[in-house]
């Protein structure tokens, strides 16, 4: 269902859409979960277990 159609029921929603690489960048397509986007900013290394010195 598309927002309109949510609308005809209850007229108050509020909806938004929130899309990982933007809508028309050159990654829009690709899917947009959590560790994609640390492993492309770097932040995945953060999280990366250390070993004992």
């Amino acid at each position: 269902m598309d927002h309109e159609q949510v609308r005809k029921h209850k007229p108050d929603i509020i909806s938004i859409r929130v899309t990982a690489f933007g809508a028309d960048s050159p990654y829009a397509g690709r899917p947009g979960i959590d560790s994609l986007a640390q492993g492309y900013t770097g932040v995945l290394t953060l999280n990366a277990p250390t070993s004992p010195t």
